[in-house]
């Protein structure tokens, strides 16, 4: 309803979701893959019992909602529900408040967007944090890396193309831990959405505990302790190699 989506999966939420993206589209139903196995051939997937309501779904809207795993795809953008658990934006998406070093070479702001080209000194922000909830999203060109550091100097590694894999791929806790895909141990399955398109970048901080994000899986856990890791500090987006672009920064103070 709107701009929010939700999903249900044998009663149980799946997908709480805010996107302004498609406003008005089709019902597909579809099979995406059975698989090189010619033992799979024939296999089907049936569908029944397909309803719809158009008219004012809002009546049927279950309550209470509960975003506390909501995802924002809105640019730049808080949905109330969220602001009531405490996320806020840390960039308003318009000009420099908040942070240091916008008005240096390198650095702009067009159309909602923190543009990175040729910086050469970072971008800080005034507040420091201890435990949080971080999410941007971070858009590359092909070859193009950087830094986004926390807690003054973690840093988690952005990396688009061959400097971008192994040991130096986008999430690595820089010189500490490498980041591997704890949520899917599909070796074949990028976390790095190919240059061009928008990444979500999520890092949090818990009492002892670290963990690095991208595009919904996990890639990095570790405890601040035994990494060596500062009790707080501001958040730094960094300069590297050639262009960066960010959006739709946002933070949780925990």
């Amino acid at each position: 309803m709107g701009t929010r989506f939700r999903t249900w999966l044998n009663g149980l939420p799946a997908i709480v979701m805010v996107d302004d993206m498609t406003p008005r589209g089709f019902i597909g139903l579809q099979v995406h893959d059975v698989g090189p196995d010619p033992a799979n051939a024939g296999l089907e997937v049936r569908f029944r019992n397909l309803r719809i309501i158009t008219d004012d779904p809002a009546r049927y809207m279950r309550r209470p909602l509960d975003v506390t795993d909501e995802q924002d795809f809105i640019a730049n953008h808080v949905s109330a529900e969220r602001a009531a658990l405490g996320w806020r934006l840390l960039w308003n998406g318009q000009d420099g408040a908040g942070w240091s070093g916008l008005s240096a070479t390198g650095w702009q702001i067009g159309d909602g967007v923190i543009i990175r080209d040729g910086a050469a000194t970072p971008l800080v922000t005034a507040d420091r944090f201890t435990d949080f909830d971080l999410e941007l999203d971070v858009r590359t060109v092909d070859g193009a890396d950087g830094t986004v550091t926390y807690l003054g100097s973690a840093d988690y590694r952005v990396a688009q193309g061959p400097q971008g894999q192994g040991d130096a791929a986008s999430g690595t806790l820089i010189g500490k831990v490498p980041a591997r895909n704890l949520t899917d141990p599909n070796p074949d399955k990028p976390s790095m959405k190919p240059a061009g398109q928008w990444n979500r970048v999520r890092i949090l901080a818990r009492g002892d505990r670290i963990e690095h994000w991208l595009n919904g899986s996990k890639l990095v856990e570790g405890s601040r302790a035994a990494l060596g890791l500062p009790p707080s500090g501001p958040i730094l987006l960094r300069p590297g190699k050639d262009r960066l672009e960010f959006r739709s920064v946002r933070i949780r103070p925990l």
